[in-house]
């Protein structure tokens, strides 16, 4: 199994081989929205809705597309079956992530590629929120606003075929849309400190793990793949509360999702039992969302934590 190495110079396309490191860095991506003229007004809304499989309907006018993502109930639907049976898209529907969009849904593009415009998936909330603040600063992204989906559906996305994007370069090509994945950059160093080394340029998504940590589902105990490190840290504490034998400091490991998501798509036993625990800041931030909605959108719980 591969650990992480690298860091956030670069983006990925959602697999873990002859994936492509982006020669400009994401720290500060130049963006713009899906272009309103030439009658690719709705493209944006286009893609998404048909990427997402109609998971979600974008909204149009004012109201935006700040009406949550339903996320799929993949636990009710999957009562009583055992964590390692479930699918790889179940267990990656349990985790948010973010796109930047307008109020009528389409996503803000980052120039990154030479002839594409690049979608940024953010994995962290803090991220996505910083970048939202600073595009809305700039004239005509003042109604910038937050779109949470499922990874599962990310990764369709990422790993989509290039869509026009409506945008024509200087001398009247067509720009296509790809979207990318943007680690959680505080995790990037987080990785950099665990492996004492400084990361550099990567396409990786670090996920943290703990051997000896395990959350306990009924009959079954699953191994938690943490986004977070904090997360991570979290939870030995509380198990070292309960245990002061084990060792203050856990153990940690640092992995690639990339290369995990691929290992179990191709049937990897000793990952049947291993799960994806979201972020605690992520899960918060759409369970404050779900207030101010007044319950008309429905979150669940962590699920590496409910039975």
């Amino acid at each position: 199994m591969s650990a992480f190495v690298g860091g956030i110079g670069g983006i990925s396309d959602g697999r873990s081989g002859g994936v492509r490191v982006c020669s400009r860095s994401l720290g500060r991506p130049t963006v713009v929205r899906m272009s309103e003229d030439g009658g690719h007004g709705k493209t944006g809304r286009r893609i998404l809705a048909g990427l997402l499989g109609g998971a979600v309907a974008l909204l149009g006018g004012s109201a935006g597309t700040n009406e949550l993502l339903r996320f799929p109930q993949v636990e009710s639907a999957l009562a009583g079956t055992l964590y390692k049976n479930k699918s790889i898209v179940g267990k990656l529907a349990q985790v948010p992530v973010f796109l930047i969009t307008s109020a009528g849904g389409q996503p803000y593009l980052a120039t990154l590629e030479e002839s594409r415009q690049v979608g940024l998936i953010f994995f962290s909330i803090e991220d996505a929120t910083k970048v939202m603040e600073q595009m809305k600063m700039n004239a005509g992204a003042e109604e910038a606003r937050i779109f949470p989906l499922t990874l599962d559906k990310a990764m369709e996305m990422v790993k989509a075929k290039p869509t026009p994007s409506g945008l024509k370069s200087q001398g009247g090509q067509d720009l296509m849309m790809v979207f990318r994945l943007y680690p959680d950059t505080a995790q990037v160093k987080n990785a950099g400190s665990v492996l004492g080394r400084r990361q550099g340029a990567s396409n990786t998504i670090p996920l943290f793990v703990a051997r000896g940590l395990v959350v306990r589902k009924g009959r079954e105990e699953v191994q938690p793949m943490f986004f977070t490190k904090e997360d991570l840290e979290s939870n030995w504490n509380r198990l070292r509360s309960e245990n002061p034998k084990l060792p203050r400091r856990p153990n940690i490991e640092v992995y690639s999702l990339q290369d995990i998501v691929e290992k179990m798509e191709n049937g990897d036993e000793a990952l049947r039992g291993w799960g994806f625990y979201p972020p605690s800041r992520s899960v918060s931030f759409m369970e404050e969302q779900k207030e101010k909605k007044s319950g008309k959108t429905r979150m669940h719980i962590n699920p590496l934590l409910s039975d």
